[in-house]
Order: C-alpha cells, then sequence, then structure tokens
C-alpha cells in the first residue's frame, strides 16, 4: 500500500517558515497523532486470535531534531520481548504471520485529522 504524502510535504515545507513559537504545538500534533497510530495498532494487535502479545511491544518514539519532528511506531523490544512476533505483520522467511492489519492502513486514516491540526497550528483555516 502506498499512501500519497505530496500534501503533507507541502505543508512540512510551509510549516518551515512558521514562528518558533508554534513548534511545541506541532509536537504536540505529532505526538497526538503517533498516539492515535499506536492506540490503532495496540486494538489490531488485542484482537488477533495469535499475536495478542505484539499488543504489548507497541509504543512510539519521538524525535526532534534538525531535519523536523518525528514518531516511530511500532513493535518496540525495549519495551517488551514480543517485539520478536513482529513478523505477524508481513510475516516471516519460512511462512506463517503476516495477519496483523499493515500498520500504514492505521496511518492513512490518521493522515488527514494530522494535516488539518498542523495546518490550524499553523494559521491556515479549514
Amino acid at each position: 500500500m502506498s499512501i500519497d504524502a505530496s500534501e503533507l510535504d507541502s505543508l512540512a515545507h510551509d510549516l518551515g517558515t512558521v514562528p518558533l513559537r508554534v513548534i511545541p504545538k506541532v509536537k504536540s500534533s505529532v505526538s497526538k497523532g503517533a498516539l492515535k497510530i499506536k492506540n490503532q495498532m495496540i486494538m489490531d494487535a488485542q484482537s488477533s486470535t495469535s499475536f495478542k502479545a505484539v499488543a504489548r511491544a507497541i509504543d512510539y518514539d519521538l524525535t526532534v531534531g534538525g531535519d523536523g519532528i518525528s514518531a516511530e511506531i511500532g513493535p518496540s523490544s525495549s519495551k517488551d520481548s514480543a517485539a520478536g512476533l513482529s513478523g505477524a505483520y508481513w510475516g516471516w522467511s519460512n511462512g506463517g504471520g503476516g495477519t496483523l492489519p499493515d500498520p500504514s492502513i492505521a496511518l492513512e486514516a490518521e493522515v488527514p485529522k494530522f494535516m488539518e491540526a498542523l495546518a490550524k497550528e499553523a494559521g491556515y483555516i479549514f
């Protein structure tokens, strides 16, 4: 599944001209969006008959740096050893797994809400 991020890229460019006072609000929007995606991934894993344990390992890391603000969302071995079951998303080389919904589905569902929140923070009107 591919996601058209062109509107997000354009918004990101526009946000590059936003005053520094908005950065904490943008960080908050990224964090809220990541939390929603994380929660959807947890619900998906909890509904699995074979891979419920993966839900315990799902987390997100927020990064603020020179390139912007980003979030990495998914099973984390530092949170729980069940992260080793992440083949439940795409399968393993010897078969099995691949039964949990692709995380990009949760991302795609969140993109419009995320873009709206960022645009509001930047002063765009919807």
